[in-house]
């Protein structure tokens, strides 16, 4: 009867330490997910900062371009030229 009695109490102590094990586990889930949200959103910041620095990157191409044609009346006239064509293209697209 000691054995049983025994065998029973380890039992007991067993599920003890792995319900003690379980709540635990709970916990590190609970702060991985915390930790997980935390670094998404700070991705998320990080490719819209690197979205603004790409747009600001292209404007400046696009500035030293136009800036190296010299002639600013002549540029300015090919810029006019392209909005011109774009807006003959939605027009169209409209129709």
């Amino acid at each position: 009867m000691n054995d049983f009695d025994q065998m029973i109490r380890d039992i007991g102590d067993n599920i003890q330490k792995l319900i003690g094990q379980r709540d635990t586990a709970k916990k590190e889930l609970s702060i991985l997910i915390e930790e997980s949200n935390r670094l998404q959103l700070e991705n998320d910041e990080n490719r819209q900062r690197l979205r603004q620095k790409e747009e600001e990157m292209s404007a400046q191409k696009m500035g030293n371009v136009i800036g190296q044609a010299g002639d600013l009346q002549s540029t300015r006239k090919k810029v006019m030229d392209i909005i011109r064509e774009i807006d003959t293209c939605i027009k169209l697209l409209d129709d």
